[in-house]
């Protein structure tokens, strides 16, 4: 099963690491927004990027997604492939299935995860500051992969990624080039 057949979706993991690497450099106090070409990143400066060490994916919704006969979606698989790339990035990510045995013990479902009540409750049960939730909309030749932190306890966003397949060949260099500079910069 693919999860896309599309050239641009290799891209994605690249974009995933350099994007996932800068945000462990620590404290931020605002909202910062980049854009770049197909990639928008925004990072909640109110929150403290580094609190986020350990952290659970939920499978992605792909309802929005349309392969139209030709390319199949799997929510889970494209989980899985996330789940690696933050991996890659130093987090520690706790497995798919450890997730789904947690929720079917309180008999609950994935989607009782977007309820902060429901959020704390897990997250405290599996000892992880952040759920990653997902989502695919469009079709192979048109499509955007939206990726976002939310904090277990507050239900705040702590950042937010969406990737289109129209990537630009000098989107991640101009991305990487932008945060280090912010960084550099002591955030401001």
């Amino acid at each position: 099963m693919a999860i896309f057949k599309n050239k641009y979706f290799s891209s994605i993991s690249i974009i995933v690491v350099i994007t996932f690497l800068s945000l462990l450099s620590g404290c931020m106090s605002a909202m910062l927004e980049l854009q770049f070409g197909p990639v928008d990143v925004i990072l909640n400066k109110n929150v403290e990027q580094s609190k986020y060490k350990r952290i659970a994916v939920v499978p992605y919704d792909v309802s929005g997604y349309d392969g139209m006969g030709r390319d199949k979606v799997s929510g889970p698989a494209l989980a899985d492939r996330y789940t690696f790339e933050l991996m890659r990035a130093g987090f520690d990510v706790i497995e798919r299935q450890r997730l789904e045995s947690i929720l079917k013990e309180q008999e609950l479902s994935m989607t009782g995860l977007t309820d902060p009540k429901t959020s704390l409750k897990i997250g405290k049960i599996l000892g992880v500051q952040g759920f990653v939730f997902g989502s695919v909309s469009g079709k192979p030749n048109a499509f955007s992969v939206m990726t976002k932190l939310i904090d277990t306890e507050t239900g705040t966003t702590v950042w937010s990624i969406v990737i289109t397949n129209n990537i630009e060949k000098n989107a991640i260099g101009k991305l990487r080039k932008t945060l280090d500079k912010y960084y550099a910069r002591g955030g401001k």
